[in-house]
């Protein structure tokens, strides 16, 4: 109960991103084009809310077991080592997001001095969506490889 309120806030917190980058984008256009006076601040803030949306759909893609996987041989493997290469494949999903949490890390704090031209903060908040992201990914696929041991656990006890 309690994952499906927070992965409801995470598609929430996603779906408001959205808004708020087609927004941002709506009004440069309609600065620019109708009124002929473009403002400075947009082209930023709709970066930055890509960004963070791009991440976002990431982690509920991991969520959901829909991330990016070449699954061309695994079709004609046997199911007990369809599941055994899934495992194996979670796990080096997790080591690599752990790896994206460390260097998130450092390249954010290299940026905290960088300054955005039109934005009212330093660029290490935009940095900040690897380690921040990147551990929801690492726990989505935590649980992820712990839902594919429990149900290959099932399937063998059930053999």
């Amino acid at each position: 109960m309690i994952w499906q309120k927070f992965n409801r806030f995470i598609d929430s917190l996603a779906a408001l991103i959205l808004l708020l980058m087609a927004s941002t984008v709506a009004i440069q256009i309609f600065f620019r084009y109708i009124l002929n006076r473009p403002l400075w601040w947009p082209y930023e803030a709709a970066l930055f809310f890509f960004v963070w949306l791009i991440w976002l759909g990431g982690a509920t893609g991991m969520r959901d077991e829909l991330q990016i996987r070449v699954d061309f041989f695994e079709q004609f493997f046997p199911e007990k080592l369809r599941k055994w290469v899934a495992i194996f494949n979670s796990l080096l999903s997790i080591s690599f997001m752990i790896l994206v949490i460390y260097y998130g890390i450092k390249v954010t704090s290299i940026q905290a001095s960088a300054e955005y031209d039109a934005l009212p903060f330093h660029r290490n908040v935009l940095f900040s969506v690897a380690p921040i992201v990147g551990s929801l990914m690492l726990v989505y696929l935590i649980n992820v490889l712990i839902r594919q041991i429990r149900q290959m656990l099932g399937s063998a006890q059930k053999s």
